[in-house]
């Protein structure tokens, strides 16, 4: 069971607006860029793919503390947990 503090996946991405979880708008951009010939719009576009990346990576990393940490939980068996973690560490 998952303590009341601490955040699910679900709660992590709703913290983030949504523009940024859609590619249209990048694709949109990068697209304007092309027809209009401007170097503005691009450099938007790949400072927003940039970020976008950065921002993979820090919620990849977010969830998995999270789960590990769920898994390091006191309420959970430790034979149970210390397999979890073994199959965690092997899987990364």
């Amino acid at each position: 069971m998952e303590s009341r503090n601490q955040l699910t996946f679900q709660q992590i991405t709703n913290l983030i607006p949504v523009w940024w979880k859609s590619p249209l708008i990048l694709f949109a951009i990068l697209l304007a860029s092309i027809i209009t010939q401007n170097n503005y719009l691009a450099n938007i576009a790949m400072v927003m793919a940039w970020l976008k990346i950065i921002l993979f990576v820090v919620m990849s990393i977010l969830v998995f503390v999270g789960y590990a940490m769920s898994l390091t939980s006191k309420s959970t068996n430790d034979s149970v947990k210390q397999e979890k973690l073994i199959d965690l560490a092997e899987h990364y």
